[in-house]
């Protein structure tokens, strides 16, 4: 019977420090995992050069469809006032909600002063 790769195992389960340090990596994993895919949800819902110049006359997403209210003799100012605060209100309300997390899991792995 061969019993090193379970003493192997039992090496490192055993030991105090691998066991904080996998419980402060799944802590920080938890707590700032988060976090990425609330700030890229965020940065992508504000994208607007790469749509723009990549996107097809079909498909694009709503900050390049709101360039439509601009036109190359007038500009309808009141439309485009309310499709720009429209296209923002899902994130606005998205990040007032989830703001006490983000800034917890962002200020998580600050130094204590």
């Amino acid at each position: 019977e061969f019993i090193g790769a379970r003493n192997y195992i039992n090496l490192f389960l055993q030991d105090e420090v691998f066991q904080i340090a996998v419980k402060n990596t799944f802590l920080i994993a938890i707590i700032t995992g988060p976090v990425g895919y609330i700030l890229a949800f965020i940065f992508a819902w504000n994208s607007f050069t790469f749509p723009l110049i990549l996107s097809s006359n079909k498909v694009y997403p709503v900050t390049v469809a709101i360039m439509k209210y601009l036109g190359t003799d007038s500009a309808h100012y009141g439309q485009l006032a309310v499709a720009s605060t429209v296209s923002a209100l899902p994130a606005v309300i998205f990040a007032l909600c989830i703001q006490k997390h983000l800034v917890r899991g962002l200020s998580f792995g600050a130094v204590k002063g």
